[in-house]
């Protein structure tokens, strides 16, 4: 009888283990690529965290394993994975790689998930539904918006007896002179800093396109070749060489910076004016302890009647191409982009939603949303939505080349920018 009970408990026991083996087995692990550290206490990976957590919550038969890409080799990293036939389940892409990952066949179409969309759901984002249709494929949601914005130092400015707001730069000029007027008579190191070097191509031609869509020029022509090296264009250019030569309010060896070196000066107190994204506002605020001596703006133009526009872009969820599991991809991606997910986003680390149906919370209606509102309609007012070209990359390459002679040359702006202009289109 002994013996027999053995046989049963050994019987259970195998019977068990087979059984937690398929319960295991049964468990699905998604791929996420971000560019967000889960490590990094700021607010923005804090959110990521809380909503990968809160996700595996209400999915348990779903683990989400997080794997930390360089923000501008995610393009790069895909196509490469893609061509091997893997890659990850999700996978945020900033948006100007779009059509790079798209055409390097790295990314799933989401139509078969999507189900049909009505008119009125699509009107749901306040980048365009058609912003992520490729020849009537969707390919993605945007996970944010966001705009680019002049930051200044609240606190510089009062310093030199400027009135906040009404002494604000109302034009580029203007915005030179305040410059100018701040470096020259406190002991900062720079009155603003722009981005003008190839190591940072990409924030260059972030910062010189809503200027030279601004001053009424466009970056390619409807076939496809530069359009850059314009009257407007130049006015632009020029306008960034007298900052360095005329109003001596950037230095010389500008091209020689990081974006990284720009922004971390002037949370330090070395410059009083910076553009950067909206996404990056609290963000500052919180590692620099500065609070609302960090101020934004609409970027100015040449004309005071109107700022220069909203360049609407902002990171992309996609599903890989080669995923196994795309269903449950997407059930990531829906949550991810879910008026929950955006709502504590926004009250968090401060970043634009990707959804206009949040907008009747609560929240919204405190004078803590007031900036947030500002971007909203800053955005919805003076928009500019562009589809970048697959060769983005390239084509900021020459721009920024050509910007970066200007200032280290004595090459004239037209000279360099036909330059830069014929480089790309013998591309």
């Amino acid at each position: 009888m002994r013996k027999f009970n053995n046989i049963i408990f050994i019987f259970s026991m195998i019977c068990l283990v087979l059984f937690l083996s398929v319960g295991v087995s049964a468990k699905t692990t998604l791929t996420y690529w971000t560019f967000l550290d889960p490590t990094d206490p700021g607010p923005r990976s804090q959110v990521q965290n809380t909503l990968i957590q809160n996700f595996e919550k209400e999915h348990p038969e779903i683990d989400v394993n997080i794997e930390v890409q360089q923000w501008d080799k995610i393009a790069t990293q895909l196509i490469i994975a893609a061509n091997s036939k893997r890659g990850p389940d999700l996978v945020r892409i900033f948006e100007p790689t779009l059509m790079e990952v798209v055409n390097g066949n790295a990314i799933a179409s989401l139509n078969e998930y999507i189900g049909q969309i009505t008119e009125t759901e699509k009107e749901k984002y306040t980048i365009p539904w058609e912003a992520t249709v490729v020849n009537g494929e969707k390919y993605g949601f945007y996970w944010d918006s966001r705009v680019r914005n002049l930051w200044y130092r609240k606190d510089l400015l009062e310093k030199v007896g400027l009135n906040i707001p009404e002494d604000l730069p109302k034009t580029l000029d203007e915005l030179a002179m305040i410059a100018q007027k701040v470096q020259t008579e406190t002991e900062v190191v720079t009155g603003i800093f722009v981005p003008v070097s190839v190591k940072v191509s990409s924030s260059t031609a972030e910062t010189f396109l809503p200027l030279l869509y601004g001053a009424g020029g466009k970056i390619l022509n409807e076939d496809g070749t530069a359009a850059f090296n314009s009257e407007a264009g130049v006015k632009v250019a020029e306008w960034i060489h007298s900052l360095v030569y005329k109003y001596k309010a950037m230095p010389e060896d500008s091209p020689s910076m990081s974006y990284e070196d720009m922004y971390q000066a002037f949370l330090g107190g070395s410059a009083a004016f910076i553009i950067s994204g909206s996404h990056r506002a609290a963000e500052a605020r919180y590692d620099s302890g500065l609070g609302d001596n960090i101020q934004t703006m609409p970027i100015p133009s040449f004309d005071d009647a109107h700022p220069s526009p909203a360049w609407a872009s902002g990171w992309i969820l996609v599903i890989g191409k080669h995923s196994e599991n795309k269903k449950e991809a997407y059930e990531l991606l829906k949550y991810m982009t879910s008026k929950e997910a955006q709502l504590l986003s926004v009250k968090v680390a401060g970043e634009m939603p990707s959804r206009v149906d949040i907008l009747d919370d609560p929240w919204f209606s405190k004078s803590e949303a007031k900036e947030m509102a500002s971007w909203l309609e800053y955005l919805n007012d003076y928009p500019l939505m562009l589809r970048v070209p697959d060769d983005w990359k390239y084509l900021t390459d020459c721009l920024a080349e050509g910007l970066e002679k200007i200032i280290l040359t004595d090459i004239t702006a037209m000279e360099a920018l036909n330059q830069a202009a014929e480089k790309y289109n013998r591309y």
